[in-house]
């Protein structure tokens, strides 16, 4: 709670916030005095909780007061059968902005869905509880489940618009959400392992199936049903039906490429970096040292390149979850850290931020070329590698160059070789 920009929950007792809670959900319009009494201070006679609230309307009153055309006036207006807010003091409720967009008679877009899921910061009054308020605290779980079925169908709506653009990480993402509000939906984990089985991601696909076993047993005692049980036989079969896929494109890899990748000579590098800057191509030059050799350390040196040489607008097309996945490998990158985070699995989180470094150079590259020039790739960072093998396999990026020099008989330089042009 704040007022005024300042927080103001330190200086109001626990049933001054409940109290004020309750009556922004409910009694903005004005509530009956008695019934605000018996909800807050039930187990107390009729003296005792009428005193009480008056106390707690007096100490409300006293810390927020605004004035108005010279006349000074309190947040709450209480006679001997009402209470209600003053019209003189201007509220916001993230609860009434939600249920404005989200009761709207307009069909939802995903602008919307978006809001609507920022506005969502965690559930309702999240570790809320008055001692000895039964009935208060009965209507704090009401109202939280109530928005939370709200805020769950505002997450498989975005599950379905993203499903529509194929958008395979913004699914998983909005299912990993949707997991934590209900891990006992067997549904849910039965798409994000069909998700990993149509990317071809074996181990994934069966990290989500022993999930959901394990969650089954151990909270419900109950065995997966038997058409998630034939998704076994799928997860089993992916790495075969890669094979067979990439067996069938290698010889066909070097057409498909939409970039080319390879290796020169420390002259022909230096030579062709020379002449890059002569012309005014656009040109990112990355050193790799055995001194720096920490996780990310290659991608955060190209982010910061990026940052420097780009116009900083580059970044505002990218939606705050994938500004945190760059802000985890680059500090430098701004996110709204107001926003709740999640714990992701660490393969997940590193193909989110491998998607969103793919995501930055797309954008970068969209009218003009880039050439990435990388100086001694027997050093670079495994992770970081992983990206580079990553983007040659799954990625089809246009007007982007990369040319690699260092060790030519490093594995590094070997494996990345097999993509040459």
């Amino acid at each position: 709670m704040q007022y005024n920009g300042e927080d103001i929950a330190e200086k109001l007792s626990r049933k001054s916030i409940g109290l004020l809670s309750y009556l922004l959900v409910e009694g903005k319009a004005g509530i009956n005095r008695e019934k605000v009494a018996y909800m807050f201070w039930e187990t107390s006679k009729d003296e005792a909780a009428k005193y009480n609230l008056r106390y707690n309307l007096w100490a409300i009153n006293k810390l927020i007061r605004v004035e108005k055309d010279k006349i000074d006036s309190a947040l709450l207006k209480c006679d001997k059968n009402q209470i209600k807010f003053s019209e003189d003091i201007e509220l916001y409720s993230d609860i009434d902005e939600f249920e404005k967009t989200h009761n709207s008679n307009n069909e939802l877009k995903i602008e919307d869905l978006i809001t609507l899921k920022r506005l969502y910061k965690g559930d309702f009054l999240e570790g809320f509880y008055l001692k000895s308020c039964f009935k208060f605290n009965d209507w704090v779980f009401y109202e939280r489940e109530k928005r939370q079925k709200k805020y769950f169908d505002v997450l498989n709506k975005m599950k379905e618009y993203y499903e529509k653009e194929n958008n395979y990480m913004k699914q998983i993402s909005i299912l990993e959400e949707m997991i934590r509000i209900n891990s006992f939906d067997e549904e849910l984990y039965v798409e994000l392992i069909n998700i990993y089985i149509n990317q071809g991601d074996r181990a994934a696909a069966l990290n989500q199936y022993n999930r959901c076993t394990l969650i089954l047993r151990q909270e419900l005692n109950l065995a997966p049903k038997a058409s998630t049980k034939s998704l076994l036989f799928k997860i089993k079969t992916v790495d075969e039906e890669v094979n067979k896929t990439r067996g069938a494109s290698k010889v066909r890899r070097d057409k498909d490429l939409d970039y080319n990748i390879e290796y020169v000579s420390e002259e022909e590098f230096n030579r062709a970096l020379e002449c890059n800057r002569k012309i005014n191509t656009k040109t990112i030059l990355v050193e790799c040292s055995s001194f720096t050799n920490l996780n990310y350390y290659f991608l955060a040196a190209l982010i910061d390149i990026i940052i420097e040489e780009y116009d900083k607008n580059t970044f505002n097309t990218f939606d705050n979850e994938m500004l945190r996945e760059l802000n985890r490998v680059n500090p430098l990158v701004e996110y709204d850290k107001s926003e709740k985070y999640i714990m992701y699995s660490n393969d997940l989180e590193k193909i989110r931020i491998y998607q969103a470094v793919k995501q930055l150079l797309k954008i970068i590259t969209f009218e003009e070329n880039l050439n990435i020039f990388i100086k001694n790739i027997e050093h670079m960072d495994r992770y970081s590698f992983e990206f580079i093998k990553f983007i040659s396999l799954n990625a089809r990026l246009k007007n982007i160059d990369i040319k690699y020099t260092g060790d030519i008989n490093d594995e590094k330089a070997i494996e990345l070789n097999r993509f040459n042009r």
